[in-house]
């Protein structure tokens, strides 16, 4: 009877064991997007200009990897992509192409690289001015009125929400915010703070020059389980909107396959 029992633990264990292993080798299994560049500045082009940037991109990971879609921000964005896989070691390209007709002033669009890595939802942008057409008998080379140095700090941004989407707990997840300053004296970040505490941040410099943008990255500490919504404030020095907000979105889960893995030391496995 002992003889049995002994014999059934030792088979629970090893089928244990390899059940982990297998785990951990599908969880180093992976592939990774390399990119040269994530963020592209186009600088100043002309009205009615078809703007286009290849992103090209290295598989430095062990697996192929497969992109599903491209998510351009806007419809003046047409992305295309590497349809095959791109196996380890092999380059990928996005190609991003925005249509400026119609569209003088700052742009600033994002891509959602929608993919099979361990980050499937990644981000890239395109930024640039459209400098306007030129109106007939009007000696103003272009139809867009300059901003005034008088004119003060002016924030704006791309979006002012986001969905961080399902994330494990225990887990990062980060998202990168352009912050733009439309007016014509610098635009100062005097505080950011975030509601729930869940959230850290990072700025790449927060006194923003006239006609500038600056990176606001965001990372949020999925500590505990729950439908998130939080609320990020950025304090400034516009006049105009001295507190902007962006609404933080995430559904914060707890993988209970890894809890059979769990176990006291020195205990076998399933021993209470």
């Amino acid at each position: 009877m002992k003889k049995t029992l002994k014999n059934t633990i030792f088979f629970a264990f090893a089928l244990t064991t390899l059940v982990f292993f297998g785990a951990s080798k599908n969880t180093f299994a992976q592939g990774i997007m390399n990119f040269k560049e994530e963020t592209f500045d186009f600088g100043n082009i002309d009205e009615g200009t078809q703007a286009i940037h290849e992103f090209e991109f290295t598989n430095t990971g062990n697996q192929p990897i497969e992109i599903s879609k491209v998510e351009a921000s806007c419809g003046c964005t047409s992305p295309t992509f590497t349809k095959e896989a791109v196996m380890p070691g092999k380059k990928g390209k996005i190609k991003a192409s925005f249509d400026s007709n119609g569209r003088p002033g700052m742009f600033l669009k994002s891509l959602t690289v929608k993919n099979n890595t361990q980050k499937p939802n990644l981000l890239l942008y395109i930024k640039g001015f459209v400098k306007g057409k030129k109106v007939e008998n009007n000696p103003n080379p272009t139809n867009v009125v300059a901003t005034p140095l008088s004119a003060p700090p002016a924030i704006q941004m791309e979006k002012n929400q986001y969905d961080f989407g399902r994330v494990e707990s225990g887990n990062r997840s980060k998202h990168r915010f352009m912050i733009y300053n439309s007016g014509g004296q610098d635009l100062v970040i005097t505080n950011l703070e975030s509601r729930c505490g869940c959230v850290s941040f990072g700025l790449s410099n927060s006194v923003i020059a006239p006609q500038q943008t600056e990176i606001l990255e965001l990372t949020l500490n999925a500590d505990k389980i729950q439908e998130l919504q939080d609320v990020f404030t950025i304090s400034s020095n516009d006049p105009q909107t001295p507190k902007r907000e962006i609404i933080l979105f995430a559904s914060i889960y707890q993988n209970f396959s890894k809890q059979m893995f769990k176990n006291k030391k020195g205990a076998l496995p399933f021993e209470k």
